[in-house]
């Protein structure tokens, strides 16, 4: 037996045409398959998701990424810049491979700059060459690889010094490094720390107090915002 709901059982009855409604327990579209759209309400409020910061950018800009520099061979001249490091870089990565100099008793220097120039002044920390007879010496004018005299002419030097901000504001930084003689076994260490009085945009590795010459190897910088 078929029952038939015309209102007159006093079951509320709606007479749909077209379109069911939301409101009756339809879509609200005027297909629920194929290419239609599904409409799920009339006046749907729509939340714009947080992409963060920046909001958008190329990657090559965005925060946690790596950028590498480009490689400079440390084969003559006293010392080697990098400029144009940009804004917002919070570590900086300084590797050396098979840097050499024509001069004994003679340190390799990595000091930091701004927009007023590099500074040669203010550096806390010391360097230490690592030998049966060790040895530590500290150096306000740079972060300093090794100790007072710790090179000699035909030293081959690898390894990796890594600047890190500190403080955004007070641009302050720390360093930590070590490096290695191919030629003899000796390692090297330093630790440091140097504020600037503007934002780092560029950093020198340098011979000590510029008398040196380098004469082999490549120096190269990456960094990160």
């Amino acid at each position: 037996m078929a029952l038939l709901l015309d209102g007159t059982l006093g079951v509320p009855v709606t007479t749909v045409t077209g379109t069911l409604p939301v409101a009756n327990g339809g879509s609200g579209g005027s297909t629920s398959t194929g290419t239609g759209a599904v409409v799920l309400a009339s006046s749907p409020s729509l939340t714009t998701p947080a992409l963060g910061t920046p909001a958008s950018g190329v990657l090559t800009n965005c925060t946690g990424t790596i950028t590498l520099g480009t490689a400079v061979a440390s084969t003559s001249g006293t010392s080697i810049d990098f400029t144009g490091i940009p804004t917002g870089t919070q570590r900086i990565t300084i590797s050396l491979v098979g840097v050499s100099q024509n001069t004994a008793s003679r340190n390799i220097w990595i000091q930091l700059g701004d927009a007023g120039g590099v500074e040669t002044s203010g550096y806390l920390g010391a360097g230490a060459r690592v030998t049966p007879t060790s040895q530590v010496a500290n150096e306000t004018a740079a972060f300093q690889i090794g100790e007072d005299g710790a090179f000699v002419a035909a030293d081959i030097i690898h390894g990796t010094v890594v600047l890190s901000c500190v403080s955004a504001s007070a641009f302050t930084w720390t360093a930590i490094g070590i490096t290695a003689s191919s030629d003899t076994a000796k390692l090297q260490v330093m630790a440091g720390s140097k504020s600037l009085s503007q934002e780092l945009d560029r950093v020198r590795i340098t011979t000590d107090s510029g008398v040196a010459v380098f004469d082999a190897g490549v120096i190269n910088i990456s960094y990160a915002r």
